[in-house]
C-alpha cells in the first residue's frame, strides 16, 4: 500500500473524523497525507488536524474550484497517487424527505468530479508501475446499506457504483468501496481502511466491514418462488409510471394490462399531440418521411438543417409509440392515460397530476422507468452529464413520492441496471444513480414494510435504450440480450411474489451479459505485480527461522492460485503439479519486495483450465529475472468426491512427542501451530492428529484464504519435520510438491489426519507422500512426492 516516492494522499474529511484519523496514522508510517475539507455549506462539523498535516478547504463546491485546488496541491505536495473519500455517517432517516438530502447529492457529486480529474493522475502513477488508489468510505451499516435494520439517507450509496465503474475504467488503479458499521470507533475505522488497502485482491470492489465480519454481496440464483396469487395486482389497481410511454417500461405495462387488467397514469417528457402531421399520414417508410420532412420544411420556407429533420423524425416516432401503447393497454382490457411531465420538475410535476386520482382512481403504485444516459469515459463527464443522469432516476423518484401518500403504495418498483451493481465503463454517472435505487429499496421498506418494494437491476434489453450499434456491440462481445416477451413475463411474474418472502433487489440478466474479467479465449499471458512487505502480513511473524522471516512454500502456491482465480472467478484449484521453490522469499535486511506472476494458459479447451505460473522478482536493468517459485494449476468448478486412504491406521503407539516451541523441531508461531497429538512415528511413517485454530482475516494479510488455505496446508507438512528430527536427527525444509489433489476443502477448528508415509530417504534429502483424511479415511487433499532438503540445525539456515 506504499506509494511511489514523491506521491501524495489525498484524504477527503467527512466530518466524523476518520480522514483525520487514517491521515496521522499514515503520516506517522512517513507517508505524505492532505485533507481535503469539503464547503462548510456541506460539512459543518470540521475536525482539527495533527499540526504535521497539511489541511485544504474548499470553500465552495463549483467545479472550476476544485478543478484549481487539486492543481495547486499536485504543484504544492507533489503528484496525488491516492484519494480516500469518507462520506459524512449515514444520518437516520424517518420520512421520505430525509432519504433524500441536497447535502449528500452535492458531495457525491464532487467526489464525482474529483476523480474525473484525479483521473490522469492516478493512471500515470499507476501506469509507471507504482500503487494507486481510489477509495470510498461510508457508514451506513457495515453491509452496503442492506440490512433493512434502519432507514437512511441514500445519496452515499451511489458511491459504490462510482467506484465499480472505475474500476472498469482504471485498469491499473485500486479501487474500492468500503461500508463502515457505525459503532465502530475512529481508531479501529482507520486501521480497517488499512487493512482493505493492503488487499491484493483488486477484483472485490465493495465491502462491508461490522465489528466481527466482513462480507461483501454476491448473487444468489433464483430457483423458485413463493407466490401470493391473493394479493396480486387487479383491475382496480392503478400505477403511475415513469418514463411508461415507450421503450421497455411500456412492453411490461402492456404486459402487465394482459394479466391483470389494471389502470395506468403513463408519464414522459415527449409533448403528445391530437393528431400527426397531413405529411406523415399513411408513411411508415423513414427514407419517404424525410423526404416528406424536407418538402414540408421548403414550403414553410423553415431553415433546413440535418439535425432539424432528424429532431422532427424522432418527434414523430416517439408519438406514435406512445399511442401504439395506449392502444395495446386498452386491448388488452387495461386502461390508460398519458400525461406529459418532466419528473424532475416537482411543481409542474404536481399540477399536471392534479386532479388524476378523481379521473381514474387512487394510486396504488410506483413503476419508476425514467432515465437518461450520457455514456463517455469519466475524463470527458461534466456536472451537466451528472444532473441529466441522475436527476430523471432519483428527483424524479422523490417527487414522485412526495405529490402522493407512500402509505396507500402496495407496489413500488424501479428499473435500474446492471450498470449500478457491477459498474461500467463510461457509465459512471449511471452508475451511481442505480446504485442509489438499490439502496432506497432497503430503507424505504423498513419505513413501509407492507409495501412491496424492488430495485430490478436489468441487464441489456434487445430494445429500449440500445441503439444498432451498441446492439451489434454486444453481439460481437457474445453479450446475451434480455428477449422482451422473457423481461416482460420476469415483470409481470414478480408482482405475484408474496411481500414477506421477497427480495429488494433482483439482477435479471442473460447469461453473458454480466460483466467479467478478460475471457478464456483472448488470454494467452498474464503478468501482475505485487509488493510484498512484511509489515502487511502480520502471520509471518509466526514463520521466523533463525533471525528472519520467511514466506511458507504454502503461502506461494496460495499466491499462484489467487493469480489464476482473478482469471477464473467460480473456479477451485483441483491439482498442483510439479511446484518447485527456486528461490525462496526470506525477508532479511534488504530483502526484494517487488515480484511478477506470469501466468500462462495452457489449453482452453480443456475443461480442467490449466495453468502455468512463475513467480519472480522484477527484471533487472539487464532484464533478468530471478525466479522463485514455479507450478502447473487445474482449476474445476466442482469438488470431487473423496477417495479412501487405504493404510489407515489412527491408533496411538502410546508415545509423547515435543510438539511447538522449545525442545521441538516446530519452529511456528500460534499462526501455524496444528498439529495436535502424534499418534504414532516409524522408520517409514507418521501419522498425526491435528486442528488449527481460526486466522483472522487481519492475520492472513495479503495472503488471504481462497480454494488453498496456506495455513492449513502448512501443517499438513509439519509430519515430515517431526520424522527427521527424531530418524535423522536434523531438520529439513520443502523443496518441491510432485503433486498436490484436493478432493474436498478444510475449514478452520475442524479436526483432520494426516498420514506421512516416507518413500525415500537420502544423504540430504527426504520424499514423502501424504494423505490428509478424516476419521474414516475419507480423503480431504493428497500429496505425492514432497521433496525436503535435510539441514542438521535448522534455526542456523538463515
Amino acid at each position: 500500500m506504499r506509494l511511489a516516492e514523491g506521491c501524495t494522499w489525498l484524504i477527503a474529511e467527512g466530518g466524523n473524523g476518520l480522514g483525520i484519523a487514517l491521515a496521522e496514522k499514515l503520516s506517522g508510517e512517513g507517508h505524505r497525507t492532505i485533507i481535503l475539507n469539503f464547503p462548510a455549506h456541506l460539512i459543518s462539523n470540521q475536525w482539527n488536524a495533527h499540526n504535521m498535516i497539511d489541511v485544504v478547504n474548499l470553500s465552495d463546491a463549483t467545479e472550476s474550484h476544485l478543478k484549481k485546488t487539486l492543481s495547486t496541491i499536485q504543484e504544492k505536495f507533489g503528484q496525488i497517487g491516492g484519494f480516500i473519500h469518507f462520506h459524512p455517517s449515514a444520518k437516520t432517516a424517518a420520512s421520505i424527505s430525509d432519504l433524500f438530502r441536497e447535502d449528500d447529492k452535492e458531495i457525491v457529486k464532487l467526489v464525482f468530479l474529483i476523480a474525473k480529474h484525479l483521473k490522469d493522475s492516478l493512471n500515470a502513477t499507476a501506469k509507471h508501475g507504482m500503487n494507486a488508489y481510489f477509495l470510498t468510505v461510508t457508514q451506513f451499516d457495515g453491509q452496503m446499506g442492506t440490512s433493512g435494520e434502519k432507514a437512511y439517507s441514500i445519496l452515499g450509496g451511489g458511491l459504490s457504483g462510482l467506484v465499480k465503474s472505475l474500476h472498469r475504467e482504471w485498469a491499473n488503479v485500486y479501487c474500492r468501496h468500503i461500508d463502515l458499521e457505525p459503532s465502530i470507533s475512529i481508531d479501529e475505522a482507520a486501521n480497517i481502511v488499512i487493512e482493505e488497502m493492503a488487499d491484493s485482491d483488486t477484483g472485490l470492489l465493495e465491502v462491508g466491514r461490522t465489528k466481527t465480519e466482513r462480507m461483501t454481496l454476491t448473487l444468489e440464483s433464483i430457483k423458485s418462488f413463493a407466490y401470493n396469487r391473493q394479493e396480486t395486482p387487479d383491475s382496480h389497481s392503478v400505477f403511475l409510471v415513469s418514463g411508461g410511454g415507450r421503450g421497455i417500461t411500456a412492453d411490461c405495462v402492456v404486459e402487465l394490462a394482459v394479466a391483470y387488467k389494471s389502470k395506468f397514469v403513463l408519464l414522459g417528457r415527449t409533448a403528445l399531440q391530437p393528431c400527426e402531421p397531413d405529411w406523415a399520414k399513411d408513411c411508415t417508410d423513414e427514407n419517404e418521411l424525410k423526404k416528406r420532412i424536407f418538402q414540408d420544411f421548403i414550403q414553410k420556407r423553415k431553415k433546413l438543417t440535418p439535425v432539424e429533420v432528424n429532431k422532427v423524425l424522432s418527434s414523430l416516432r416517439s408519438q406514435r409509440e406512445i399511442q401504439t401503447t395506449l392502444a395495446r393497454v386498452k386491448s388488452c382490457g387495461g386502461e390508460a392515460i398519458y400525461i406529459s411531465a418532466d419528473v424532475t420538475n416537482k411543481t409542474e410535476l404536481a399540477k399536471q397530476l392534479e386532479g388524476v386520482e378523481e379521473n381514474i382512481g387512487v394510486i396504488t403504485g410506483i413503476i419508476h422507468g425514467a432515465g437518461n444516459i450520457a455514456d463517455k469515459r469519466i475524463e470527458k463527464k461534466s456536472q451537466e452529464d451528472f444532473h441529466k443522469v441522475l436527476e430523471p432516476k432519483i428527483k424524479g423518484l422523490e417527487n414522485l413520492l412526495s405529490i402522493f401518500n407512500p402509505e396507500k403504495l402496495k407496489y413500488i418498483f424501479l428499473f435500474s441496471s446492471v450498470a449500478g451493481y457491477f459498474g461500467n465503463a463510461g457509465q459512471t454517472d449511471y452508475a451511481v444513480a442505480n446504485e442509489i435505487l438499490n439502496k432506497f429499496v432497503y430503507s424505504f421498506k423498513y419505513l413501509f414494510p407492507k409495501s412491496r418494494v424492488v430495485s430490478i437491476n436489468w441487464g441489456p434489453w434487445e430494445r429500449g435504450m440500445i441503439d444498432p450499434t451498441l446492439k451489434n456491440y454486444y453481439q460481437q462481445q457474445k453479450i446475451d440480450l434480455i428477449p422482451v416477451e422473457v423481461g416482460v413475463k420476469f415483470c409481470r411474474d414478480e408482482f405475484m411474489i408474496a411481500n414477506d418472502g421477497a427480495r429488494e433487489q433482483i439482477v435479471v440478466s442473460g447469461p453473458l451479459s454480466i460483466p467479467t474479467n478478460p475471457s478464456l479465449q483472448d488470454l494467452s499471458v498474464k503478468n501482475t505485480r505485487r509488493i510484498i512487505e512484511i509489515g502487511d502480513n502480520p502471520f509471518l511473524k509466526d514463520h521466523v527461522i533463525g533471525n528472519n522471516a520467511v514466506l511458507p512454500a504454502t503461502c506461494a502456491v496460495n499466491w499462484m492460485v489467487k493469480s489464476c482465480e482473478d482469471i477464473l472467478p467460480h473456479y477451485k484449484v483441483r491439482v498442483i503439479d510439479n511446484f518447485k521453490v527456486f528461490k525462496g522469499i526470506i525477508f532479511e535486511q534488504s530483502y526484494h519486495n517487488e515480484y511478477l506472476t506470469n501466468v500462462t494458459n495452457l489449453d482452453i479447451q480443456d475443461i480442467a483450465r490449466p495453468f502455468e505460473v512463475r513467480i519472480s522478482n522484477q527484471p533487472t536493468e539487464k532484464n533478468h529475472f530471478i525466479y522463485s517459485y514455479g507450478a502447473k494449476l487445474w482449476f474445476e468448478k466442482e469438488w470431487s468426491e473423496m477417495p479412501i486412504y487405504k493404510n489407515l491406521d489412527i491408533q496411538t503407539d502410546g508415545k509423547s512427542y515435543a510438539l511447538y516451541g522449545e525442545g521441538s523441531v516446530l519452529f511456528h508461531g500460534k499462526t501455524f501451530q496444528g498439529v495436535k497429538k502424534v499418534l504414532h512415528l516409524n522408520e517409514r511413517k507418521i501419522t498425526s492428529l491435528c486442528n488449527l485454530r481460526v486466522v483472522e482475516q487481519k492475520q492472513q494479510g495479503q495472503f488471504p484464504v481462497n480454494s488453498f488455505n496456506p495455513y492449513l496446508a502448512d501443517v499438513q507438512l509439519h509430519n515430515v519435520l517431526l520424522w527427521t528430527y527424531h530418524q535423522l536427527g536434523g531438520g529439513c525444509l520443502p523443496m518441491s510438491f510432485g503433486k498436490i489433489e484436493q478432493f474436498q476443502p478444510l475449514d478452520f477448528e475442524q479436526d483432520f489426519y494426516v498420514s506421512t508415509e516416507i518413500i525415500s530417504s537420502k544423504n540430504n534429502s527426504v520424499t514423502a507422500n501424504f494423505f490428509v483424511h478424516n476419521e474414516n479415511g475419507k480423503i480431504y487433499i493428497q500429496w505425492t512426492n514432497i521433496s525436503y532438503y535435510i539441514v542438521k540445525k535448522l534455526q542456523t539456515l538463515f
